[in-house]
């Protein structure tokens, strides 16, 4: 305990030997800090938050008949032409700092400033902040609400200048689109009607040329069915009697003098004739007809002897048999008829394809670049639709909302600088220095205070002698601590009615 009261001791002695420096000292660091604290400018900021509210009926109606315009897109173009130099020079023009614009080099100055301090930030999907900050209150309100102004504004006016735009290309577009699709037409008519026989059918038929190939191997097809059918009626008729003969009583009697095949005979024949005419004579089918009618012609089945009292009369079989025949050859002859007419204008229809190779070809490419100008037609006129729609749901239906969510207002305090926090470390810097002068201070004194300080030089001390001062009258010391200490509270105090009073804005 001893060791730390001598350790102190001249310290104390030292602070209060010069506690009235340390007081000036104090004031002095105080004045200064705070006049230093008042000159500095005072720096306000506005700021203010945009909501860009898509409407949540109207924009699905819209979807896939519309031009989509996302609210996303409408944020990022305009947070980066907000900035602009024609805008900044209409933001400098609407408020209070045209008056500071003498010359255009200032004005260039002065719209890199603004275009550097304006900020304009994104903190949320659809929301758009902007800041600003000035030594003048009402100036930094009056930028931060003309850009605003601005926004909507340009908002509106990028929205119609854009929809105008479109409208004159659409409209152009269509017009030439229009010409297109004329001329594509006339030019697939007329080669339409130049080569309609070698053509498919636009209904999506066949062409002329492949219908009469078909005809062609149809006719041909009739006309050897009509064939055979002659030659099984023929060899029908030849074994067919012509005449019959008929008992007296009137019973029908066996055939005449004429000798009459077996009907099963004439099946086996007709049968063997079919099968022949269809598969080779190793087939096993005309292996078994053939004997079947060797074995019949074997037998003399169908010859019989002719009942001479009988009366001949003649075959219907026979008559219809003739009839059948005539018919036949009737259809052959309008079949070989229809299948020469056909076969000539087949083969017509052939040369003018081989003189015309490409006629397919170059009718695919009309064709195609037909459709080409109608889609491209008809696609137009879908889209100037969609941006009619468009343009009324953005200047009616107010398709996207802006919402101011926090408007600018006159900023009352400054943001910078913080006087009361500033005061109050002025206040302890100059306590801190006027503390702090004793210490400075007793690092240049070389006079000892106590014995114990003789003691650390190691040097022998015979004894010590104390200073006799004359001594002070009580009331003498009661004013010098309370001087000093109304020095001290009154410094507290001013610090405490700067803030209140000062600083409090």
């Amino acid at each position: 305990m001893s060791n730390i009261r001598a350790l102190c001791y001249p310290y104390l002695t030292m602070a209060w030997r010069h506690r009235w420096w340390s007081v000036v000292l104090a004031w002095l660091i105080c004045v200064l800090c705070w006049g230093a604290i008042m000159l500095i400018p005072s720096k306000y900021e506005v700021s203010a938050r945009l909501y860009i509210d898509s409407d949540v009926v109207l924009t699905p109606l819209l979807k896939g008949i519309g031009l989509e315009s996302a609210p996303a897109n409408q944020i990022d173009m305009l947070h980066r032409t907000l900035l602009s130099r024609p805008n900044i020079e209409t933001l400098i023009a609407r408020t209070s700092l045209k008056s500071s614009v003498a010359s255009p080099a200032a004005m260039q100055m002065l719209a890199y400033r603004l275009a550097n301090e304006v900020k304009v930030v994104t903190p949320a999907k659809n929301l758009f902040s902007v800041t600003y900050s000035d030594s003048d209150p009402v100036r930094t309100y009056e930028v931060v609400n003309s850009l605003l102004a601005i926004f909507i504004e340009s908002r509106s006016a990028s929205s119609r200048n854009d929809i105008d735009g479109a409208r004159r290309f659409l409209s152009e577009q269509i017009d030439i689109y229009a010409e297109k699709l004329k001329k594509a037409e006339v030019r697939k008519k007329e080669f339409y009607d130049s080569y309609a026989d070698l053509l498919p059918d636009p209904a999506g038929g066949l062409s002329h040329l492949d219908t009469a190939i078909a005809q062609v191997a149809s006719l041909k097809t009739q006309l050897a069915d009509n064939r055979l059918k002659l030659v099984v009626l023929k060899k029908e008729l030849m074994n067919t009697p012509s005449a019959l003969s008929v008992a007296p009583d009137g019973a029908r009697a066996r055939p005449g003098p004429t000798v009459a095949a077996s009907p099963d005979l004439t099946r086996a024949e007709l049968n063997l004739e079919a099968l022949r005419l269809r598969y080779t004579e190793q087939n096993p089918d005309v292996v078994r007809a053939r004997e079947l009618v060797a074995r019949l012609r074997a037998s003399g089945l169908g010859v019989n002897a002719v009942d001479t009292a009988a009366r001949v009369i003649p075959n219907p079989t026979y008559e219809r048999v003739k009839n059948d025949i005539v018919e036949a050859e009737l259809a052959a002859a309008l079949l070989t008829q229809r299948l020469a007419a056909m076969t000539q204008e087949r083969d017509r229809l052939q040369a003018m394809s081989r003189e015309k190779p490409n006629v397919l070809n170059d009718y695919v490419t009309i064709k195609r670049e037909y459709e080409e100008a109608y889609n491209g037609h008809a696609e137009l006129l879908r889209r100037y639709e969609a941006m009619r729609l468009t343009e009324a749901a953005d200047s009616g239906g107010d398709k996207s909302k802006v919402k101011i969510v926090d408007p600018p207002v006159v900023p009352l305090n400054p943001i910078f600088p913080r006087r009361q926090m500033l005061a109050t470390a002025a206040l302890a810097l100059g306590l801190c220095v006027g503390i702090g002068l004793p210490l400075v201070l007793k690092q240049f004194d070389r006079s000892f205070h106590s014995l114990m300080e003789l003691e650390d030089l190691g040097l022998p001390i015979a004894g010590g002698i104390s200073a006799i001062n004359k001594p002070r009258p009580l009331l003498w010391r009661a004013v010098d601590v309370s001087a000093l200490s109304f020095a001290l509270l009154a410094l507290v105090a001013t610090n405490f009615v700067l803030i209140l009073r000062v600083f409090e804005v």
